[in-house]
């Protein structure tokens, strides 16, 4: 369970109630917390003590508000709600650096629209294979995804923020003045450590999930007898999901959604084409297509293809294994709004703007066949510098410790909505990366273009890490029971809250006394009877 609950004001007859406090909270369902992830090295995200924290909840709506607390913070812990132009890293080290331990808590007010000048919370470099150029390609990050926080960070639905924002500008905007909401909060993680030794405990699961890939070519005869294998493929991929600050809550319009858009509509193209569908048989290649789950995370998707196609035995791996792969387009991220009508061609820095790439060949033959309708200003050109290959899947395919066996390394290029970073300024890797901030008729066009380490022990049931130079993510367990409350009225003073426990001890033994003089005048009239 994960909510936020509000105390409001005691209404019931003291003589009915439960409890003093019963009554006093409001429970707030929408609330989605920043979670400890871990790699082979350490920890990142948050996590409060087993126990949580309770702690007087300061609004922070402004820049101002921001200044008045950290130039007289109050005495004890506090809680923060801020504002959404507020929450990045700058404001959270301003924060720590001035409260230290005392800082309890941060919850995250909605806004239906990004914020102006709001950085993205992802790295600058984003992970992704070592051998490349260290390109921030994410030129707006500023990497606060990969801070550690030993306290819970919440990011509160429209509704909760309404109920957040009217109790707290009620108990007054100064630092000090009013009877102050309390917040509590538990968001406990089980993990400790790194990855290999949260695995090996089951305190955390692997990040990622099931990858997908496909053919267009069907991969058995009428006659179930296996189709003729000596055919070379090619074939396009994109991303399946995205991340983002608060975990479970990553729409990766732009970053993933877009792509993925691009590739299946390119797909549905042909298949659902009898024309196009019934050439692809006499096709000299076999077009493949891949869909890969946690890419973000170093390319964990494709990589985690690439050790396992080896050693599976299985028929849909030895179809990889005995294809000779020759040429592979990874799509995205695309659809930015602000791109414009441009698509770029990377490629890896061993080419010089794709002169001698099969791939970039490819896409800049299907860009010049025929004008495309969606987009008819579109204009593919080729990425220039020597920036190298963005981050995606593409780069896992080029990884000599990676390359498929009957294969040569293929010749692979990337279609981008951008040539030098990423567009959208705090979008990538944030809540707000919505279809808010697409240009679908970009997405389209790229369609067009595009279109012509662990593993489970069987022994033991436990996961465990097969090959420790590959990138290794994980995401620490919780407990069922997470929660955050909401107290408006604060803390009861000892007089007030003795004056509370003794009216409720009051009205339980009124009850106590008029439920066994009802049962006594009730056996008296029974006797008379």
């Amino acid at each position: 369970m994960r909510a936020l609950w509000l105390l409001a004001p005691l209404t019931a007859p003291l003589a009915a109630a439960r409890s003093p406090l019963d009554g006093q909270r409001i429970e707030l369902r929408h609330v989605d917390p920043c979670v400890r992830l871990l790699n082979a090295t350490g920890t990142i995200g948050c996590a409060t003590r087993s126990s949580g924290s309770l702690a007087p909840l300061h609004v922070l709506r402004s820049d101002a508000d921001l200044a008045a607390l950290l130039r007289a913070p109050p005495e004890g812990g506090m809680a923060v709600a801020l504002a959404a132009p507020l929450f990045h890293l700058t404001t959270l080290r301003s924060l720590a650096t001035t409260l230290g331990a005392k800082l309890d808590g941060v919850l995250v007010l909605d806004a239906r629209a990004m914020p102006a000048q709001v950085p993205s919370p992802d790295l600058a470099v984003p992970l992704g294979t070592e051998t490349q150029p260290r390109h921030p390609w994410n030129a707006a990050g500023t990497g606060f995804s990969h801070e550690r926080f030993p306290f819970a960070i919440v990011l509160l639905g429209l509704v909760e923020s309404a109920a957040v924002l009217m109790h707290g500008v009620h108990a007054g905007t100064s630092v000090g003045s009013g009877n102050r909401p309390l917040v509590e909060l538990r968001y406990p993680m089980s993990a400790r450590g790194d990855a290999p030794s949260c695995l090996a405990s089951e305190t955390c699961l692997p990040l990622g999930g099931q990858s997908v890939w496909g053919s267009l070519e069907p991969r058995t005869a009428p006659d179930t007898e296996l189709l003729r294998l000596g055919k070379p493929a090619v074939a396009l991929t994109a991303s399946l999901d995205a991340t983002g600050f608060f975990h479970e809550t990553a729409p990766g319009a732009n970053a993933a959604v877009a792509s993925l858009v691009a590739v299946l509509a390119a797909v549905d193209a042909i298949v659902s084409d009898p024309a196009l569908a019934s050439q692809l048989g006499s096709l000299p290649n076999t077009a493949l297509f891949f869909l890969f789950t946690g890419e973000a995370w170093g390319e964990l998707g494709s990589r985690r293809l690439l050790t396992d196609a080896p050693f599976k035995r299985d028929l849909r791996f030895l179809e990889l294994r005995e294809r000779r792969l020759t040429t592979l387009v990874h799509v995205g991220p695309i659809g930015a709004r602000e791109a414009g009508e441009e698509l770029f061609i990377h490629t890896s820095a061993a080419a010089t703007n794709g002169a001698t790439n099969g791939a970039a060949e490819a896409l800049r033959a299907a860009a010049s066949a025929a004008p495309v309708l969606s987009a008819p200003s579109l204009q593919v050109r080729d990425a220039t510098g020597a920036r190298g290959l963005p981050p995606g899947a593409a780069r896992s395919f080029v990884d000599p410790k990676l390359q498929l066996p009957n294969s040569a390394l293929p010749s692979v290029a990337t279609l981008a909505d951008f040539e030098d970073a990423y567009h959208g300024g705090g979008r990538y890797g944030s809540h707000f990366d919505t279809i808010d901030g697409l240009n679908v008729s970009l997405v389209c066009a790229a369609a067009t273009v595009a279109g012509p380490g662990i593993e489970r022990d069987p022994s033991t049931g436990r996961w465990r890490v097969t090959d420790p130079d590959e990138p290794l993510w994980t995401e620490s367990n919780w407990p069922n029971e997470m929660y955050a409350f909401l107290y408006p009225h604060g803390a009861p003073s000892t007089v007030e809250g003795l004056a509370l426990l003794g009216v409720g001890a009051l009205g339980a033994l009124l009850t106590y006394v008029a439920t066994h003089v009802s049962r006594y005048q009730y056996k008296n009239a029974y006797k008379r009877l």
